[in-house]
């Protein structure tokens, strides 16, 4: 027969160890929920920008998440309250040099797309930063059902350490551009290619490359003019350093446009030189995001470039697939 006191002992080791199984339990969900957090600089182009009321935002008690703020006292009232008196932005992450972390960290993450941000109560206001490039780092918080800033937002992006770099438009923060922009040989090369005098805009391109003042842009102009002068073979070292900053995600999202023509010109060089092998795995790259690449897609399979490499079956397959991607991208369920 048990004694009382061996009775409260049960109890209490059988409450601990429930407690314990709990607290294991929700640390495995918030590691699991933020295992793959994303820090580091940035540079991002601020399209909206609006001034958060707290009290206004979160006037809705018909919202399950927002119920515990009116069973807070007056004094927490107010400090939850002042915790969300910052800024609320939209706009396109233009470069990215933050990692995203976890088992394979990712170089680069947000590059190029457009995200929801909350920058905390500061300095900064909408009048400094709207349709500017900022300079900033983010600092993504880990939002596993709290209410803390950003939380409630829909968003878990913060920014912190705000600078603005220049006007949204150009290449504001791109050093190497705004080197380019005014500089004499690059602007000659590019009045030749216009005139599609393309031995001389090579001419002066490779110089520029030689000393190492090319941007993304110059290197596609390059690599062009190579292959409008049927000099595919000297054009594919110029692309593959263009390819090789997509795959990192190390480039200037307003420059995509580029990027997307390199891209397809190093697959088309590829099959031009006999390196259909090569080529097709290139043009299977547009099939991970055929919504984003549908031109370069559609143009893949009609340009004259790849006829060579149409007799392959990796090629054929490739067809196959691509035809597949263009009809999901286009009649999405």
């Amino acid at each position: 027969m048990k004694t009382p006191w061996q009775s409260n002992i049960r109890a209490t080791l059988k409450f601990l160890l429930v407690g314990i199984s709990v607290s294991l339990f929700l640390n495995q969900v918030a590691f699991g929920l933020c295992a793959s957090l994303i820090k580091g600089t940035m540079a991002f182009n601020v399209t909206k920008c609006g001034r958060l009321s707290p009290e206004k935002t979160f006037n809705n008690s018909r919202l399950e998440k927002l119920q515990f703020i009116k069973d807070l006292t007056m004094e927490d009232r107010k400090t939850f309250f002042d915790s969300y008196r910052g800024l609320v932005i939209e706009g396109l992450v233009v470069r990215s040099l933050a990692v995203r972390s976890g088992l394979t960290p990712e170089k680069g993450a947000l590059n190029g797309q457009n995200i929801t941000v909350y920058i905390p109560p500061g300095p900064v206001s909408c009048q400094q930063i709207l349709n500017k490039r900022i300079k900033t780092l983010l600092d993504e918080a880990c939002c596993e059902g709290g209410g803390e800033a950003p939380c409630l937002l829909n968003t878990t992006y913060v920014f912190k350490n705000i600078s603005v770099l220049g006007p949204a438009q150009g290449g504001a923060g791109n050093a190497k551009r705004m080197k380019l922009a005014v500089n004499k040989t690059f602007l000659k090369a590019n009045n030749h290619l216009k005139r599609k005098q393309f031995s001389e805009a090579v001419t002066l391109y490779e110089q520029l490359r030689s000393q190492k003042l090319l941007d993304t842009r110059g290197h596609y102009f390059l690599s062009y003019s190579y292959r409008m002068l049927d000099q595919c073979p000297k054009a594919i070292p110029v692309l593959e350093i263009v390819h090789k900053k997509s795959e990192a995600n190390s480039y200037w999202a307003n420059e995509e446009g580029v990027i997307k023509k390199a891209i397809l010109l190093y697959a088309r060089c590829l099959s031009k030189t006999g390196r259909s092998g090569e080529s097709v795995l290139v043009l299977q790259g547009f099939l991970a995001n055929p919504k984003r690449f549908k031109e370069e897609i559609k143009a893949s399979l009609v340009h004259g470039d790849f006829g060579r490499s149409r007799t392959t079956k990796e090629f054929q397959q490739y067809m196959q697939d691509a035809q597949k991607a263009l009809s999901r991208a286009m009649n999405p369920q």
